[in-house]
């Protein structure tokens, strides 16, 4: 995502019409210990200017941008707060996105929808034998036959990987006309 002169020469030779970012440094942890990094992987603004102003750019972020109140049904409009590192570098890219989505400049660039999901699971990677995300953590500790020491303060909601695929097919197959009208 950093390497702005190879993306750049990639896109122009590929010259996608729709790219789907799935990338991001989502290991809460991680996040903390290296903001740095956290931002360059979450906010792909080399990519996103490296795209032909006709293709449809449609970025996954996160739930973790809002604050997190339980009483709060959160939507497109609500105001952003994160409370960690992995929430303000999403939220930063989400805000530079929709900036130029409405800015000035927004018929140089693609037209963007981002998705704010929240914990996407399905079936575990092969490839994945501890785990990283909060089920495949619990799975791994509940096989351990021992007591499991969980959040309290904390309600998610889960998305099958599967119906978010649904989604981004959904969006992509709508005629390039319609996608500025789509809701976003």
């Amino acid at each position: 995502y950093t390497d702005a002169e190879a993306i750049s020469k990639l896109l122009g030779e590929l010259q996608p019409g729709v790219v789907v970012n799935c990338g991001a440094m989502s290991a809460l942890g991680a996040c903390e210990k290296d903001p740095e990094n956290a931002l360059r992987a979450n906010a792909p603004k080399a990519l996103v200017e490296s795209l032909p102003p006709s293709s449809f750019f449609i970025h996954l972020s996160t739930d973790i941008v809002f604050e997190g109140d339980p009483t709060t049904t959160y939507n497109e409009e609500a105001p952003v707060k994160p409370l960690n590192v992995y929430g303000q570098s999403k939220a930063a890219f989400d805000t530079w996105l929709l900036q130029l989505q409405r800015g000035s400049d927004a018929s140089k660039g693609p037209l963007a929808t981002i998705l704010r999901c929240s914990n996407i699971v399905g079936p575990r990677h092969p490839f994945c034998s501890t785990g990283t995300k909060f089920l495949q953590w619990l799975d791994t500790q509940l096989q351990q036959d021992g007591p499991v020491n969980a959040f309290a303060d904390e309600v998610r909601n889960y998305v099958w990987v599967e119906d978010l695929v649904e989604v981004i097919e959904e969006l992509t197959s709508l005629p390039a006309e319609d996608r500025a009208t789509a809701p976003r």
